[in-house]
Formats: C-alpha cells, sequence, structure tokens
C-alpha cells in the first residue's frame, strides 16, 4: 500500500490605509482578510483499489465601520477639505457638517461601530477505483460523491454618535456649538445565517473486453443523483426544503466485431423539483445497428482508396 498527500494552507490580509484611534472602543480597522486551505490524498489500498480524498475551504471576513462602508469613507472625504473640521473639537465632541456623507470620515472609522461580513465556501470530494478483473476480466467501479457547502454570516453593532458643527468662540474662549446630529444607538443586529449545499454521487460499473483480435463487447451501467439546497428557498424554520433533486439511470450494452456492431441503450430520468417523481419521468430505449463493408477483405482489395464506410440504422422511442 502507498499513499501521496498534498497539503496546501494559504492566508491574505488588506488592509485600509485609515487612521484609526486604538483609543476608541468602536474603532473599525477596515481590512478584508482570506484563508483558504486544500488536501489531496490518493492512496492504493490493494492492487485492485484505489481511494482519493480531496477537501479544499474557503473563509473570507470583511470588516466594516457599524453605519457606513468604503464608499461612504470615500465620499465624505471628497467633500471635505483636510481644514474643514477638525478630528476631534477641543471640547472633547465630535465634529460633522450632517448626516451620511457629510460626516466626517475620521467619525465613521471610529466612532460608529463594528460590521462584519463571513463567507466560507467549502468543498470534498471522495471517490473509489475498483478492478474486479480478477474476478471478471474487464469488470471495473468507480464510485464518487463530492459536496459543495457555502455559508453567509453578517453582523453589525451601529453606533450613531451626536455630531456639531463650531460656529465660533464666546467671549470666553469657548466654542459654539451647533449639533448637526443627534445621538443614536442602535442595537445589534445580525442576520440570519444563511447556507446552499450541493450533492453529487455518481457510480460507473463497467465492462470491457476483446474476445479473440475482432470481437469487442462492454456494457455501461451508470447511477447518477444530484441535489441542492438553499435556506432562502424554506419558507419557515418548520417547513422542509423544497425537492431539487435530478437522477438517471443509464445502462448500455455494446458488442462490435470487424464488420458489424450493435448498441442498446436505456435511460431512466426523472424531472427534477417534482413530488411525485415516478409521475414525471423520461424513459426512452434505444437500438442501433451498424454494418461496416470495409472491414470485408474483398471490399479492401477491390476498393483500395476506400479507408472506412460505415452504414448506422437508430431506433428509439420513448415516454
Amino acid at each position: 500500500m502507498w499513499h501521496v498527500i498534498f497539503l496546501s494552507l494559504g492566508g491574505k490580509n488588506e488592509s485600509a490605509a485609515y487612521k484609526v484611534d486604538k483609543n476608541s472602543i468602536y474603532s473599525s480597522n477596515v481590512s478584508y482578510n482570506t484563508y483558504n486551505y486544500r488536501i489531496n490524498l490518493d492512496v492504493n489500498l490493494t492492487k485492485s483499489t484505489k481511494v482519493y480524498l480531496g477537501s479544499d475551504g474557503f473563509l473570507s471576513r470583511l470588516n466594516q465601520p457599524g453605519v457606513a462602508n468604503t464608499e461612504y469613507i470615500w465620499g465624505a472625504q471628497s467633500r471635505l477639505t483636510p481644514l474643514s473640521i477638525p478630528t476631534q473639537y477641543s471640547n472633547g465632541m465630535l465634529p460633522g457638517r450632517g448626516a451620511g456623507e457629510l460626516s466626517s470620515p475620521y467619525v465613521m472609522i471610529n466612532h460608529t461601530g463594528k460590521a462584519a461580513n463571513e463567507v466560507y465556501k467549502g468543498k470534498s470530494t471522495l471517490a473509489i477505483n475498483q478492478d474486479f478483473s480478477e474476478l471478471i476480466n474487464g469488470l471495473k467501479l468507480r464510485v464518487q460523491e463530492r459536496t459543495i457547502s457555502t455559508c453567509y454570516f453578517n453582523e453589525r453593532r451601529s453606533v450613531q454618535p451626536a455630531l456639531y458643527n463650531a460656529l465660533g468662540r464666546a467671549s470666553d474662549g469657548s466654542l459654539i456649538m451647533q449639533e448637526t446630529v443627534q445621538e443614536k444607538k442602535k442595537p445589534r443586529t445580525a442576520s440570519p445565517p444563511a447556507s446552499t449545499a450541493k450533492y453529487h454521487f455518481e457510480a460507473t460499473l463497467n465492462y470491457d473486453r476483446l474476445f479473440g483480435t475482432d470481437h469487442r463487447t462492454s456494457a455501461l451501467v451508470y447511477y447518477y443523483i444530484s441535489d441542492s439546497k438553499d435556506t432562502d428557498d424554506a419558507t419557515s424554520n418548520l417547513s422542509p426544503f423544497p425537492l431539487c433533486a435530478i437522477r438517471e439511470y443509464p445502462a448500455g450494452l455494446h458488442t462490435a466485431t470487424r464488420t458489424l456492431t450493435c448498441w442498446t441503450s436505456t435511460s431512466d430520468i426523472p424531472v427534477p423539483k417534482t413530488s411525485s417523481p415516478a409521475d414525471n419521468t423520461v424513459f426512452f430505449p434505444s437500438v442501433a445497428l451498424g454494418w461496416v463493408p470495409t472491414g470485408y477483405k474483398f471490399i479492401q482489395e477491390a476498393l483500395p482508396w476506400l479507408d472506412y464506410l460505415k452504414n448506422k440504422s437508430f431506433v428509439w422511442f420513448g415516454r
């Protein structure tokens, strides 16, 4: 038994070039951080059994101010000059010409709370290949399962401090302040975690054998099923997810000699998103016959310029 292991880890930190007040409990260092991993494992359990296991994941986290985003910040700084308002007045009050983009970018970054958006995407694959040639020559089986999941989580803790605009100074030298934005404390808000999941499973049983030098016979049985779920599709916490499964059951038999070929196949495919798959099934068997005149030796001698000629008839019907 031997195995091959591949492992990869990665991460990236993108922080914004904003001046952050480290003394403020609401300061938000705007950043976008990502982390990822990947692992592949190939194992030969026996001479006839091979197993593959693969998994990878991606996690991202976007940090932003509580009541604003980077568009608000850049919009606010584009409407103000560096000398329009201070970062903070000498009396401790925070500056602002108004709400929204009329606020101070420094206040948006350091005094409006925090927000975080997280996204996780994970994939896993398990495949098994089994060779039954020791029992039946030419018989092989392959089974594969794959899962893809995505999770979203958004959280926001918003605070709107009171903002003031200095109109001048009083006779005693104190600042004459005008309140432009009233203080508001918004509770923590978090959207319900949303997720999507996709499942995929397939199995292939294949038989292929050459008898003598001219007669080849092959057969195939294939099973496939896939399903997907999304929390946005659920109407309530107690309601089940709607059915969204796709299944296929094709099978085929092929035999060929130097001059004749024959292929038969059937397929049974239920239509997805239905409560009664048995009543919505596509079923169509088919038969194909082929004749290869160039396989005869006398044709090859009589028409040496003709390399290959084949006549094929195909019949199928379905419901």
